[in-house]
């Protein structure tokens, strides 16, 4: 019986793909990889992200490009290079309607300073980016610290033991969450900003600017010293 229920869920999932696949038109299904292909072009901070673009001096990029180096960031440069998951996922985000309601709620893992988890749901807080565990920075002294190792730290003083509530923007992809998160109230992408442990990820939104200038005017956290952005950080590393 456990196995009739088993094959009948399978056929269910499978004929349910099949609809959602059928439902897409050939011009929309254009559409959503066209526009896929677009934001992870500007998601990447520079010019030569894929072969097909131009440098500075108008030469192509050809194997400058990070989609010809193996490591660090790899940009979706062409329609062979979007999975039919990402289409249904980037179709299903533009259809959602929007309710307010939590899509995580309950205890989680921290993972880094703008990286929590709750069971196999990996989720990357919305619009902000933390130094990545291994990075150092700078501080008043002019001495190194593990101002990665701090970020986390401060996440996890934030959460403590309380249970997390998360809104799902978009999914990523590497099929992470990307949400805005909650602990009693408090916005935890914005405090992070707001305390100088992550920064603004302009790339992707302009929502804590804000709380980042006044980070930056109180010299809070990562602002106390110098340090390099962490998205430059992953490139080079």
């Amino acid at each position: 019986m456990k196995n009739y229920y088993k094959n009948l869920f399978s056929l269910i999932f499978i004929f349910n793909f099949f609809l959602t696949s059928q439902s897409l038109g050939d011009e929309n299904k254009d559409q959503i990889i066209q526009q896929i292909i677009s934001e992870s072009i500007a998601s990447y901070p520079g010019k030569c992200a894929c072969p097909y673009q131009k440098t500075s001096n108008g030469s192509r990029c050809g194997k400058r490009s990070a989609y010809s180096k193996p490591g660090g960031y790899e940009p979706i440069c062409f329609p062979s290079d979007v999975k039919d998951e990402m289409i249904n996922s980037a179709s299903t985000s533009s259809n959602k309607t929007l309710d307010h309601s939590p899509d995580v709620v309950g205890k989680v893992i921290v993972t880094d300073g703008d990286t929590i988890k709750k069971g196999i749901i990996r989720i990357r807080l919305h619009g902000i980016d933390a130094p990545e565990t291994r990075q150092t920075c700078t501080n008043s002294n002019n001495e190194l610290y593990p101002c990665g190792r701090q970020s986390t730290a401060f996440l996890k003083s934030l959460i403590k033991n309380n249970e997390v509530s998360c809104e799902g923007k978009d999914t990523d992809r590497y099929g992470r969450l990307i949400a805005i998160c909650y602990v009693n109230g408090m916005n935890l992408n914005a405090k992070m900003v707001e305390e100088g442990w992550a920064i603004a990820y302009r790339y992707y939104s302009k929502d804590y600017v804000k709380e980042e200038e006044m980070a930056k005017t109180e010299k809070k956290g990562i602002w106390e010293g110098s340090f390099i952005e962490p998205y430059i950080w992953r490139k080079k590393n």
